[in-house]
């Protein structure tokens, strides 16, 4: 993603940001530039906030998974396993932790999109 132009705060402008995020975080990162209200975008963060937790969500038909800085993990919804996991020696605990946050966003989304 790059951002550019005179609505970028100074302190950002010629930085290279290297943090996690979803394209959901592209309205919250880009309306507090603006200093405009943000409350409309629940599912968004500010990528600009170094407290933002560093997480993406993901999903498909199939599949649905989190990237961290330290892992990516996908599970496989019709095989009922972990597909993927980018780093092997990373702990399985904490490999089952990411993937548990991931389940929680998903069940969270699904939940709202049944309520349209």
């Amino acid at each position: 993603m790059i951002f550019f132009g005179d609505v970028i705060k100074p302190e950002y402008r010629g930085k290279i940001f290297n943090r996690i995020g979803n394209q959901t975080d592209l309205a919250t990162t880009l309306l507090t530039q603006l200093k405009l209200p943000t409350n409309r975008y629940h599912w968004s963060r500010d990528l600009f906030n170094p407290t933002t937790p560093q997480i993406a969500f993901y999903n498909s038909k199939d599949a649905f998974g989190a990237v961290t800085p330290e892992q990516s993990v996908s599970f496989d919804n019709v095989g009922r396993i972990i597909n993927y996991r980018s780093n092997k020696e990373y702990p399985a605990a904490k490999t089952d932790s990411i993937l548990n946050i991931a389940k929680a966003y998903y069940q969270q989304v699904y939940r709202e999109f049944l309520k349209y």
